[in-house]
């Protein structure tokens, strides 16, 4: 079960690794260019912020993504377990 924003988070963490942008061997994600700030081109980051995975201009960050992630399948997690079928259902049930 995926919620929308989950989709959506995935596709800005996916989106991040491309050229010039790599991985160390630890995954960890050295963000040259982050494409948040120009999806085409990226925007170049500022050099001391590169090994970080943290674009100085925007804010974009993986990790904070990650955990957003990780959220999202907890609460999803939790809504299976209660019976309800996706967040909307559960915002629904919230509103009434």
């Amino acid at each position: 079960m995926s919620t929308g924003i989950n989709k959506t988070v995935v596709m800005q963490l996916v989106s991040q690794d491309r050229k010039p942008n790599f991985r160390d061997h630890t995954g960890n994600l050295f963000l040259v260019r982050c494409f948040a700030c120009n999806p085409e081109i990226g925007r170049e980051n500022y050099s001391m912020a590169v090994s970080s995975g943290v674009c100085a201009f925007c804010g974009w960050s993986e990790a904070e993504l990650k955990q957003v992630c990780q959220d999202f399948a907890e609460e999803d997690t939790l809504l299976a377990e209660s019976g309800l079928e996706d967040l909307n259902n559960y915002l629904i049930e919230l509103e009434e």
